[in-house]
């Protein structure tokens, strides 16, 4: 509902002021206040993102063209009772609806910097952005929707290893997922080799990269090595 005062001017100019619930942009918009004039409406309310209110400053020209502009740090709720967050968020909103942002989001134990990201009018949550992996960025895009949060993105890696008179040497690519709804999972897979007694030996090898330090231990030509691979 919107309550509002109206007035007319004898030359057929309109002004009003109101607050209420009222819908723009596609959105509905919550514990909104506005006035409204011929050039058209300004005013702020919230705008729900994955059930988390952000509040938005809000126009919309004569025209038809709408824009709205917000600052927030947001809470998302997932699966199981569990969050992510997205930090430091700066928010636009279009005539469409779509709601484009910037900002970090915050996993469990990593998080992902550098983000530009998109809000469909369904809510789901689309983007970009790097990973830290011990002293390296990693490229990754996500998607947070219904489901829960999904997350990809892959980087080649090599290291090496003096192992017990031995080098043993790693080539490998490490990609990006998420486990436990809501944590930054590393996975490696590739071929480690040496030359063992004079004779070259190669075996596969994959596991969990340590998100922290890039550190990956695996178990190979009997020994357990741990490579630097970030």
């Amino acid at each position: 509902a919107v309550n509002a005062s109206i007035t007319v001017g004898p030359d057929g100019s309109f002004s009003a002021r109101g607050s209420g619930s009222f819908k723009l942009a596609h959105r509905q918009v919550a514990a909104g206040t506005f006035s409204i004039s011929n050039d058209g409406l300004t005013g702020s309310g919230d705008i729900s993102i994955r059930g988390a209110a952000v509040r938005f400053a809000l126009s919309a020209r004569s025209n038809g063209a709408v824009s709205g502009t917000a600052s927030a740090s947001l809470t998302l709720s997932l699966p199981g009772g569990k969050t992510v967050g997205i930090r430091n968020a700066a928010l636009t909103l279009a005539s469409d609806g779509t709601i484009n942002g910037t900002g970090s989001l915050v996993l469990a134990n990593r998080t992902i910097s550098d983000c530009t990201f998109t809000v469909s009018l369904d809510g789901t949550i689309s983007g970009r952005g790097k990973v830290k992996i011990g002293s390296q960025r990693i490229d990754c895009t996500f998607t947070i929707g219904r489901c829960g949060v999904s997350l990809s993105g892959s980087a080649s890696a090599s290291a090496s290893k003096r192992v017990k008179g031995f080098k043993v040497s790693l080539s490998a690519t490490a990609s990006l997922g998420i486990k436990n709804v809501n944590q930054l999972k590393v996975s490696a897979s590739g071929r480690a080799s040496a030359k063992i007694f004079g004779k070259k030996k190669s075996v596969s090898c994959s596991g969990e990269v340590d998100p922290a330090n890039g550190h990956f231990r695996v178990k190979i030509f009997g020994k357990r090595v741990t490579f630097d691979l970030f």
